[in-house]
């Protein structure tokens, strides 16, 4: 493959060119900078430019995938009007010609918190950047926004007392999902995004919430220091990632799809058994989004890595309780233990047997029909009543972690399960509300990409809810 790079010459766009060379997918590496450098190696094809006339070098973007890790700061660009030309202007001609001249793929990064309406004026113009290039029509597009960046010999004040700052909190126990990260890890994320995310358009923003006390000294930092960037560099990080791949895309299945952490091994499924039936769900294609029951995509697309291919009917009634009561009983359905499939309503703790419901019409109508009848009168307080409980020790695939809300709760369900002599993983799925899709969940936990959990005693944090070791429930 070709790659095309701008901001070669920055923290982190040297890591990524040596990140290139080493790799033996690419063949041609294509940079664009505006002085000579001291890059030199048989892959690397050097093009000295003048980023005010890009255009009229548009036959050296050509290639299959473009990178930008363009930026500077305040201080080195002068004024505000400055710093906008080269965070906004030469990446976005440079996003522009790699479309024109159809460029597959195209890797941004950008900033923590971009957002166009941002009052700060770095995001902002971050946030432009990207609403600009959203609009052009890239098969594949990644954008990373990610935050605090370990550099080396760094001098800007505001990134250094930041780093100081989150790595004190980290040190006793707090924030941790917002460790600073080395650039040269960055390089490799970026790298392993292109082949990780096929024919998609994502942002991987792992800092979303940031605390608002915490960026706002960071810009007020980096404002009164003028420290905010240097040029070809971006004040960006990302969750680090080793050399562990924990998710294959071609995977048609949650076994296909999902390697398990190194040391442990599934357990053996016959084919009547819940686990071979959760670890054969059908997912779509990776990179597919989840749908609401509108059919409009969920808000919040940063929570998950899989979509569970099941139908979930056009009425806001799918939610978490009734997500995992439609998986336990979807199962009993295929093995046609018809009179197993019991849920209780809330009004009176009592169940309503499938059986009875449908008076021998065993049709997937029929069946549906039901469904939705218990998910009308059922909810995780009356799923929780139904359950029993069991300790951390002793999970198995298909249990849940449900808690009972005021007004609401949550329930998400173990899909995939892997394990060794001293530790157990397992994956989880969650449908939400409003009614949407199923999704296996990232894990906000880890730093390598890891999508298992660690099961032990104590809290249990998911993207979108936080249990604890006593929210185990089992169906069996």
């Amino acid at each position: 493959m070709i790659a095309i790079v701008i901001g070669a010459t920055g923290a982190t766009g040297k890591f990524l060119v040596q990140e290139l060379i080493n790799d033996s997918n690419y063949h041609e590496i294509v940079i664009l900078v505006r002085r000579k450098t001291n890059i030199s190696h048989s892959k690397v094809n050097e093009i000295i430019v003048d980023f005010d006339q890009l255009e009229k070098y548009s036959e050296y973007i050509i290639g299959d995938v473009a990178f930008s890790c363009l930026g500077t700061t305040l201080k080195d660009a002068g004024s505000k009007e400055k710093q906008r030309i080269i965070d906004y202007d030469y990446q976005l001609k440079f996003a522009e010609i790699a479309s024109q001249n159809q460029v597959n793929s195209f890797v941004l990064v950008s900033s923590m918190n971009a957002d166009s309406n941002s009052n700060f004026f770095y995001p902002k113009i971050k946030g432009e950047l990207e609403d600009a290039i959203k609009k052009l029509n890239f098969e594949q597009l990644i954008i990373f926004q990610p935050g605090f960046l370990l550099r080396p010999n760094t001098d800007r004040l505001g990134e250094v007392l930041g780093v100081k700052v989150i790595g004190f909190f980290n040190s006793i126990g707090l924030f941790k999902k917002y460790k600073p990260l080395k650039v040269e890890d960055l390089a490799k994320s970026l790298i392993r995004s292109v082949q990780k995310y096929p024919k998609t358009k994502i942002t991987i923003n792992t800092l979303k919430g940031l605390p608002l006390l915490l960026l706002a000294f960071m810009l007020s930092c980096e404002s009164k220091s003028g420290n905010q960037d240097k040029p070809e560099n971006q004040t960006t990080e990302i969750t680090e990632e080793n050399n562990a791949t924990y998710i294959n895309t071609n995977g048609n299945t949650i076994l296909e799809r999902y390697n398990t952490p190194k040391g442990t091994e599934r357990e053996n499924y016959n084919k009547s058994d819940f686990g071979y039936f959760l670890q054969h769900l059908p997912l779509k294609p990776f990179g597919n989004r989840v749908l609401y029951h509108t059919g409009k995509e969920k808000i919040n697309q940063n929570v998950y890595n899989a979509v569970i291919d099941l139908p979930i009917g056009t009425k806001d009634l799918h939610q978490c309780a009734d997500a995992t009561m439609r998986l336990r009983a979807d199962y009993l359905y295929q093995q046609k233990r018809f009179k197993e499939i019991a849920f209780n309503f809330l009004s009176d703790g009592q169940p309503r047997f499938y059986s009875d419901y449908v008076n021998g019409d065993y049709s997937e109508s029929k069946y549906w029909e039901y469904l939705e009848h218990i998910f009308n009168y059922a909810n995780t307080a009356s799923l929780k009543n139904q359950l029993q409980t069991i300790s951390h020790q002793n999970i198995k695939i298909g249990d849940i972690l449900i808690q009972k809300g005021n007004p609401y709760g949550h329930a998400v369900m173990v899909v995939d399960l892997a394990k060794n002599d001293s530790v157990t993983y397992v994956l989880i799925a969650q449908s939400y509300m409003p009614a949407q899709e199923l999704q296996i969940l990232n894990n906000p936990n880890t730093t390598d990409g890891s999508p298992w959990y660690k099961v032990e005693e104590g809290n249990i944090n998911t993207p979108e809810w936080n249990f604890t070791s006593e929210d185990w429930k089992t169906w069996e």
